[in-house]
């Protein structure tokens, strides 16, 4: 019951700030992991994450700067998924 209520809160997190990180005590301890949802009317699609070395960047660096980079690329996904499936899209990475 303590592992669902651990779970349930870091779904809450996650929903509140958009993305979400692996726990500090989870190996190997010295990297740490982001990521972010891709979601489309309120479906995860994919989610992308990012992998870092605790000892070269802050977590607090990660939040401020990097999670927004990743946010702002997950919605161009979902915008680019929205093509496709109207036959709009391009098939070429830019």
């Amino acid at each position: 019951a303590g592992a669902r209520r651990s779970d349930e809160a870091r779904l809450q997190l996650m929903r509140k700030y958009g993305y979400s990180t692996r726990g500090k005590r989870v190996e190997p301890l010295s990297s740490g992991t982001v990521a972010v949802p891709i979601m489309d009317d309120g479906r995860v699609l994919a989610t992308m994450g990012m992998g870092y070395f605790r000892s070269a960047v802050a977590e607090e660096r990660i939040a401020q700067h990097y999670v927004p980079i990743m946010q702002e690329s997950a919605a161009h996904i979902v915008e680019q998924v929205r093509l496709l499936r109207r036959g709009e899209g391009s098939r070429q990475v830019a």
